[in-house]
């Protein structure tokens, strides 16, 4: 197996790769690829060292099939997600609150990994599908404990300066995904609030509708 894509690869390891068993020449095996990206596979007849041998004392026998693939993340694991209220009034203590229409700091790490649970090192560049701000799908929601939440979403904005990168796709590193940013929450043209129990969330799906864990929705 060699990696086709992308240029540079991790190599991923391809799982239960040996088969036998033929029958009238014919066998169907399932394997798996644990990396992202394309992959060139080739089969060998091997010994029972898996070592490449010769059939019937004559020659070896070698198949191909290129650009397999391509592979993604199971899921997005969400860390270091923090909220950090009132980001330009420097307080201190540190403020428990923000204003309507005044700023907040907005931090948080995506790893893609796959099924294992491991990181997918190839999720960069073009095979990172998750790349743009909207793709985050931040949320914000009043939380009632004995009513039905309020979704407050479309009040909460990204700062015009020093707000989160409306792209990223650049800034993923080895299946690392760092944010650093602002948002607010914007005021209502009639006097509303105070929302103090208002949580804010990210369920972030990529092109291929990777997402994360459903049990794991991060709320701040």
């Amino acid at each position: 197996m060699d990696v086709a894509y992308p240029a540079f690869g991790v190599p991923g390891v391809l799982g239960t790769p040996n088969f036998d068993s033929f029958v009238s020449g014919v066998q169907t095996h399932s394997m798996t690829y644990d990396e992202v990206g394309v992959v060139d596979l080739r089969a060998d007849i091997v010994d029972n060292s898996d070592v490449v041998t010769t059939y019937k004392g004559t020659s070896t026998v070698e198949g191909k099939v290129l650009n397999v693939g391509r592979f993604y993340p199971n899921l997005f694991a969400v860390s270091a997600a923090a909220l950090t209220p009132r980001a330009d009034a420097s307080c201190s203590p540190a403020s428990t609150f923000t204003y309507m229409d005044e700023e907040f700091g907005v931090a948080m790490t995506l790893t893609a990994r796959n099924i294992a649970g491991a990181t997918t090192q190839n999720y960069h560049g073009v095979y990172a599908k998750l790349d743009t701000l909207a793709e985050l799908g931040l949320v914000a929601y009043q939380d009632r404990a004995a009513l039905a939440d309020v979704n407050l979403t479309t009040r909460l904005e990204n700062a015009v300066t020093g707000g989160l990168p409306a792209t990223f796709a650049a800034n993923w590193a080895s299946g690392v995904l760092s944010l650093n940013g602002r948002m607010l929450f914007a005021r209502a043209a009639a006097p509303d609030g105070p929302y103090t129990s208002t949580e804010i969330g990210t369920l972030p799906t990529d092109n291929d509708s990777v997402s994360i864990d459903p049990g794991r929705y991060q709320l701040t």
